[in-house]
């Protein structure tokens, strides 16, 4: 969120790819995800 996407971390990587599995059409962003994923930690 910090770099707008410009890097981005291995666990963060790993969010995104298994979001993707288990989404035939994701939802949300990236960006989306990732304030998600900050909101609940």
């Amino acid at each position: 969120m910090g770099s707008d996407g410009e890097i981005r971390g291995a666990q963060f990587e790993q969010a995104v790819q298994h979001y993707r599995s288990i989404s035939a059409k994701p939802r949300m962003s990236e960006l989306q995800l990732a304030q998600a994923i900050a909101a609940i930690y």
